[in-house]
């Protein structure tokens, strides 16, 4: 009789860890939410960066894509996890993700990122965070 070594079903608290600490790694992400996953953003961030709701791994694959090259520079994203929770199958992570936009302004903002998970994989996203703060860090970049 063969010994099976026993899987780790990662809790949605961990899973809403792992997505927030791979930000800026589309493929990592994408490798932890389902085939069919609901990503919904909050919904003043303008479509053309991203749609407020999107559906599908891939389609989420290709926003995260265009969402970090176009409005971060390479290799300046870090994230911080202040707090994780897991309830059930729903788990949250709150963080704050720091970096450099593409037009050389230093960007800082809070996030909060609530997941449902089922079989191990993240099936919805529901991830918020102020925009306008956002922009307004953007656009102090371009006056400078």
């Amino acid at each position: 009789m063969m010994n099976a070594t026993p899987t780790h079903t990662p809790r949605a608290g961990e899973l809403a860890t792992k997505i927030v600490e791979a930000a800026g790694d589309p493929d990592t992400i994408a490798s932890l939410i389902s085939e069919d996953v609901t990503w919904w953003i909050t919904p003043s961030i303008p479509a053309e960066i991203m749609e407020s709701v999107t559906h599908g791994r891939e389609a989420m694959r290709e926003n995260l894509r265009r969402v970090f090259s176009t409005l971060y520079q390479t290799g300046t994203v870090r994230t911080v996890v202040h707090d994780a929770i897991t309830e059930g199958n729903l788990g949250a992570a709150r963080w704050t993700m720091t970096g450099k936009f593409a037009n050389g302004a230093l960007f800082e903002n809070d996030y909060a990122l609530w997941v449902e998970a089922k079989d191990g994989l993240v099936v919805r996203v529901w991830e918020y965070t102020d925009m306008a703060h956002s922009t307004a860090q953007s656009q102090a970049g371009i006056q400078s």
